[in-house]
């Protein structure tokens, strides 16, 4: 990833539209937000005026963090727009890291390129992002960029690199991808996929399907209800005969990522939810067989990452740690058998589809 000169900067600015050039005047919409700064305010400047001398008419208008990401795609429709732009700026530790967008509203194809933001050479930062800004944004609109303008005067060419680094830089490729989905999750959300729940104690290790719904947002965070079950029972033994258990599982977890428009999403969840455990049993005699269920109730906690597959769709694995209050114990004439909800480890993985 380059590093450009910069130290923590906020959501820069939203550039849109552009008209043919042998119809309306050609229009370019500036998507303002509240918390720009000196530097991202410069960039946008910058921005501007290569736009206007291309040929490009600039009107502005204001937008807000949140609303930001949807409206690098949607915005400025009413003007029939052919692209658009986004500069996003977020704190990370160290420093802060640069996500550029452009949109060809055309070809339904969004490309993304990340930078890190450092406090070295900060004063040519905003020539460095307005250089990477108009460049992306030739290249995706090249047939209708009127005149071959030079980049901002006296910054660095996004091809020749070494002038955009500063001492002590670490030069990686760009982290770029076509997209045309938002942040990972964000929106109704259905999934389904496959798990195989292992405990710790006793209980055999069973596979059970899954089933997802979830609503997020923007800005990393999701919610949804899972369901875990109707899998094959397990069976579990003693002296004096045996028990086929079935498990279900229902749980309502949180979900958070820092990062959620890269194409693979690391993140964090937590939940509660409960346990419903049926046994059958069979036994010899003296003894007879009887059948039983339990509620409990649930926690669960763990770690996952998710790969962006193709739009809206995702392949998500995840890792989890649930425990039941209290687990439920199998006895066989007195004998304990087997144990559910114990301390066990959950993995499992599936698609998950999303409608924004």
């Amino acid at each position: 990833m380059n590093r450009l000169a910069a130290g923590p900067v906020s959501l820069v600015a939203l550039v849109a539209t552009i008209a043919t050039a042998d119809g309306p005047p050609r229009t370019v919409v500036v998507l303002q937000v509240p918390s720009a700064d000196d530097v991202t305010t410069e960039a946008r400047t910058r921005v501007e005026g290569e736009l206007r001398a291309a040929g490009f008419r600039v009107s502005l208008l204001k937008s807000t963090r949140e609303a930001a990401p949807r409206d690098v795609e949607t915005a400025g429709g009413e003007l029939s727009p052919l692209g658009a732009f986004a500069i996003f700026a977020h704190p990370e530790e160290g420093g802060a890291v640069a996500e550029i967008w452009v949109s060809d509203r055309l070809r339904r194809k969004t490309i993304i390129q990340r930078a890190n933001l450092s406090e070295t050479h900060r004063d040519r930062e905003s020539e460095i992002l307005a250089v990477r800004a108009v460049e992306l944004l030739r290249a995706s609109l090249a047939e209708f960029w009127m005149q071959s303008t030079p980049p901002t005067s006296g910054a660095p060419s996004p091809a020749e690199p070494k002038r955009a680094e500063g001492p002590g830089t670490n030069p990686t490729a760009l982290n770029a991808r076509p997209t045309t989905a938002g942040a990972f999750a964000a929106g109704i959300g259905v999934g389904v996929g496959v798990g195989m729940l292992d405990g710790f104690r006793d209980s055999t290790p069973v596979w059970v399907p899954a089933a997802l719904v979830s609503y997020g947002w923007q800005n990393g965070l999701s919610l949804g209800v899972e369901f875990h079950g109707l899998g094959p029972a397990a069976t579990v033994g003693a002296s004096a005969g045996t028990a086929k258990v079935e498990q279900q599982l229902v749980t309502a977890d949180v979900v958070k990522t820092w990062w959620p428009y890269w194409r693979i999403v690391p993140f964090v969840c937590a939940g509660v939810g409960a346990q419903h455990v049926h046994a059958s049993g069979s036994a010899a005699a003296p003894y007879a067989g009887e059948a039983a269920d339990d509620w409990a109730f649930l926690t669960d906690a763990g770690l996952g990452a998710a790969l962006s597959v193709r739009s809206g769709f995702s392949l998500v694995i995840r890792t989890r740690g649930v425990l039941a209050w209290p687990p439920t114990v199998v006895r066989i004439a007195q004998s304990e058998a087997g144990y559910f909800g114990a301390p066990s480890v959950l993995v499992d993985a599936g698609i998950l589809g999303v409608v924004p």
